[in-house]
C-alpha cells in the first residue's frame, strides 16, 4: 500500500470517529426559551380553538375561573381574558391569516372598542395592558404582509393604554397583587415612554410610583425576615414562588440589585420546599390548594438565571409533559388542579382550573430573556 493510500485511510478512519461526536454535539444543544413555551402555547391555543364563537368574535370561557363579569358581547369581557387567549397564538399565528385575525380582533375589542376604560383591580388591568403591548412587540417584527394592526391603530391603542396607566398606578394594591401590578405597570410604563407617549417626567413618576407598589408589597408579606411570604401571618408556597418571580423581574427591568437579592435568598426557601423531584406541595400554604405549570416556569427561571441550572432542570422538566393536560374532554387545556389530584391521570372536572397565568409569566420570561435565551445554560 502506497503512502498515498495510508493517508486517505488515516484520513477516513479519523473522520468516522469524529463525526459521530460533532453529530452528538450539534442535536444535544440547550433547548432555547422559545422552543420550551412552545410545547404549552400551541396546545392550550389548540384548546382555544374550540371555544372560539366566530359570530361573537370573542372565546367561549365554559370554566367559572374563566367568567367575565358580564357575558357578551365581546367588547365587555374583561381585555385580560381576552389578551390572555390571544397571546397563546405567539406561535401559530406565522401560517395562520385565521388566526391573525382573531387575534386582532382581540386586540382591538381589549383596546379602543372596547365601551369601559378601567374593568377591576389593578393587577388585572396592569396584566391586560403588559399582554396587549407583548402582541404589539410582536406584531413589530412581522413583515409587512403578516401585520397583524396598522401604525395608526397602534397609535390609538397607546393612547388609549395611557390613561389606564395612571388609573392602575393610583388603584390601591396590596400583598402579592401590589408586586404584580408594580411590574406590569413599569412594562407599560417604559414601552409607552419608548414610544413617546410619555415624559420624561412623566416615566420618572411611573418609576416612582411603581416602586412604591413593590416596596409596599415587601412590607405586607416579607414581615418576619425570614424571606418567606405571608398573608395575614400565614404561608402561602404559590404566592411565595409568585411575589419571588415579581421582585426578580422587577430588580431586572429596573436594575435594582436589592431586589435580586431578595428575590434570591426567597428562592433558596423554594428549592428547601420542593421534593427530590422538584414537586412544589400547595399543601405547605394555606392556599391555593395546587401549584401549575405558572409556578414551576417561574422557579425554573429564576433558579437558571442564579446559575443553579440543576434545580432549574428540575422544574422545568416536572412541568412539560402531561402533568398539566388531565381534562378528559379537552386534552389540550393547561390546567392545574389540588395536589390530592397529583397522581390522578383524569380528575374530575370541577375540580380542574385554567392556568390563564402561565401566559403573562411566560411573557415575563421572553420580555426579560429574549426567546432564544438557552435553558440548559
Amino acid at each position: 500500500m502506497n503512502l498515498s493510500k495510508k493517508l486517505l485511510l488515516i484520513i477516513l478512519l479519523l473522520t468516522s470517529l469524529i463525526s459521530p461526536l460533532r453529530t452528538i454535539a450539534q442535536t444535544d444543544s440547550p433547548e432555547t426559551l422559545d422552543n420550551y413555551l412552545r410545547y404549552f402555547y400551541n396546545r392550550h391555543s389548540r384548546f382555544l380553538d374550540q371555544t372560539y364563537y366566530p359570530l361573537l368574535k370573542t372565546w367561549h370561557f365554559d370554566t367559572p375561573y374563566y367568567l367575565p363579569e358580564t357575558r357578551w358581547p365581546a367588547t365587555i369581557i374583561h381585555p385580560r381574558y381576552q389578551a390572555s387567549a390571544a397571546a397563546f397564538y405567539r406561535f401559530r399565528l406565522d401560517d395562520s391569516p385565521y388566526l391573525r385575525t382573531i387575534v386582532r380582533q382581540a386586540i382591538l375589542d381589549s383596546t379602543i372598542k372596547s365601551k369601559k376604560l378601567v374593568f377591576d383591580q389593578s393587577f388585572n388591568d396592569a396584566i391586560a395592558d403588559f399582554l396587549i403591548i407583548r402582541l404589539l412587540e410582536a406584531d413589530e417584527k412581522r413583515p409587512s404582509s403578516q401585520k397583524i394592526i396598522s401604525v395608526d391603530e397602534t397609535r390609538s391603542i397607546l393612547a388609549w393604554l395611557k390613561p389606564r396607566l395612571w388609573a392602575g398606578l393610583d388603584a390601591p394594591d396590596s400583598e402579592n397583587r401590589a408586586a404584580i401590578a408594580g411590574v406590569y405597570w413599569y412594562y407599560a410604563g417604559r414601552y409607552l415612554y419608548q414610544q413617546q407617549m410619555l415624559t420624561m417626567d412623566e416615566w420618572q413618576e411611573v418609576q416612582t410610583a411603581t416602586k412604591n407598589k413593590i416596596d409596599l408589597s415587601i412590607r405586607q408579606t416579607l414581615t418576619l425576615g425570614d424571606f418567606r411570604y405571608r398573608e395575614d401571618g400565614l404561608f402561602s408556597l404559590h404566592y411565595h414562588i409568585v411575589e419571588t418571580y415579581m421582585l426578580f423581574s422587577y430588580g431586572y427591568l429596573s436594575g435594582e440589585k436589592k431586589y435580586l437579592d431578595i428575590a434570591l435568598e426567597m428562592s433558596k426557601v423554594i428549592n428547601q420546599s420542593a421534593r427530590t423531584d422538584g414537586f412544589l406541595a400547595a399543601s405547605l400554604g394555606h392556599r391555593p390548594s395546587g401549584i401549575g405549570a405558572q409556578g414551576y416556569l417561574m422557579t425554573g427561571i429564576i433558579n437558571w438565571h442564579f446559575g443553579d441550572q440543576k434545580n432549574a432542570d428540575k422544574f422545568f422538566k416536572l412541568a412539560h409533559g402531561n402533568r398539566f393536560f388531565k381534562d378528559a374532554e379537552n386534552p389540550d387545556r393547561l390546567t392545574w388542579c389540588a395536589d390530592k389530584y397529583k397522581n390522578d391521570l383524569r380528575p374530575p372536572s370541577a375540580e380542574l382550573n385554567d392556568d390563564i397565568s402561565f401566559v403573562n409569566m411566560a411573557e415575563l420570561a421572553l420580555a426579560l430573556f429574549g426567546g432564544d435565551a438557552e435553558l440548559g445554560k
